[in-house]
């Protein structure tokens, strides 16, 4: 994806990284400039990236790192003292001239909010903790967030808000309301809600499927659809939806009742693709429905290589499961196709 890095020497550079929709906080990422080689460049050498398409901003910092896992139990309660430390991009939630809020997620997943504020870097403090006392077990929280998000909005004397729950979409409000409780509060930068995103399919090939009643060989066929691309940690995943066009197909069991139709295909797929670079090969799982019912119906696979994901090389049917409850084969000729998906979100 387009972007760019910020050194520590404060040199911005534009280029290409290697998108991952990063569901860990990663400690190094790989960029590459125009005509170069990608390059691995960790946190200790970049102090910021970002992602054009997304308008997604992470910045480099120094975290302690608390562990204070759910699968323990404990008699006292839990300290807060870190164990550890870590050099990590954290993904930049919201920023403004008063404070701004970011979001590490950790080995497994879960995350944790930072607010940086007049240069000070601090953990919003939240963690549920199991706690035996005798020979029971409670399920408990460290909720000292809530004392520090009062007294840090204390410092406004327009803002009301009450004390949010520990969920992002929660805190980015927060926090961007008491930036703008000041007058001269300037520019409030806010990270765009990871949503599905939606492409449409314009494609042309060679269809082979020859099963009665359908005689052909191979012949052109052509037709469009749409792809819902998935948001998250799901960002490789899809759900498509394609209308076959074949024309000239000639339909009969022998020459005397044949005739000519336009055969229409409907197929409806959900696929993943494979591996974080810009040529990646892809594997979906289809079903196939014909119009008029002139052949059985497909349950089976599709595979392809896809270009950056809107140049698809696809090979179509090619398997079919439901020949093992219907009067069909399993290895069906297949249909190889060109497809074309420009983007219709205006911004990647």
């Amino acid at each position: 994806m387009k972007g760019y890095i910020i050194t520590n020497n404060n040199d911005t550079l534009r280029g290409l990284i290697e998108y991952e929709d990063w569901v860990r906080s990663p400690d190094k990422i790989s960029f590459k400039e125009e005509k170069a080689l990608s390059q691995s460049y960790s946190s200790t050498l970049v102090k910021e990236f970002g992602v054009d398409f997304n308008r997604s901003v992470y910045k480099s910092r120094k975290i302690g790192v608390l562990d204070i896992p759910l699968t323990a139990e404990y008699r006292t309660t839990p300290s807060l003292v870190a164990v550890d430390s870590a050099q990590v991009f954290l993904k930049q939630l919201v920023s403004g001239k008063n404070a701004s809020l970011y979001v590490y997620q950790n080995h497994l997943e879960i995350p944790h909010y930072f607010l940086e504020r007049n240069d000070i870097f601090t953990e919003l403090y939240y963690y549920p903790y199991y706690k035996t006392v005798d020979t029971r077990t409670h399920l408990l929280s460290i909720d000292k967030y809530r004392d520090q998000l009062k007294e840090i909005t204390a410092t406004s004397t327009q803002f009301r808000d009450s004390v949010p729950p520990y969920q992002e979409k929660h805190l980015k409000r927060y926090i961007k309301n008491f930036n703008s409780s000041f007058p001269d509060h300037g520019k409030i930068y806010e990270s765009e809600k990871e949503t599905f995103t939606f492409d449409l399919d314009i494609n042309l090939g060679v269809e082979s499927w020859n099963e009665k009643p359908v005689v052909l060989k191979t012949k052109f066929t052509y037709g469009i659809g749409a792809r819902i691309n998935f948001p998250g940690k799901f960002h490789n995943r899809y759900l498509k939806a394609n209308l076959f066009i074949t024309p000239d197909t000639r339909i009969g069991y022998n020459r005397a009742f044949e005739k000519v139709v336009e055969l229409k295909t409907i197929e409806v797929s959900v696929g993943s693709y494979f591996g974080k670079r810009s040529l990646r090969p892809y594997l979906g799982v289809h079903y196939s429905g014909i119009s008029s019912g002139y052949r059985l119906d497909f349950l089976g696979f599709q595979a392809g290589l896809s270009l950056n994901r809107h140049i698809n090389l696809e090979i179509g049917h090619f398997a079919n499961l439901a020949s093992i409850i219907m009067e069909t084969r399993f290895w069906t000729p297949p249909r190889i196709s060109l497809h074309y998906l420009p983007n219709l979100n205006f911004k990647r």
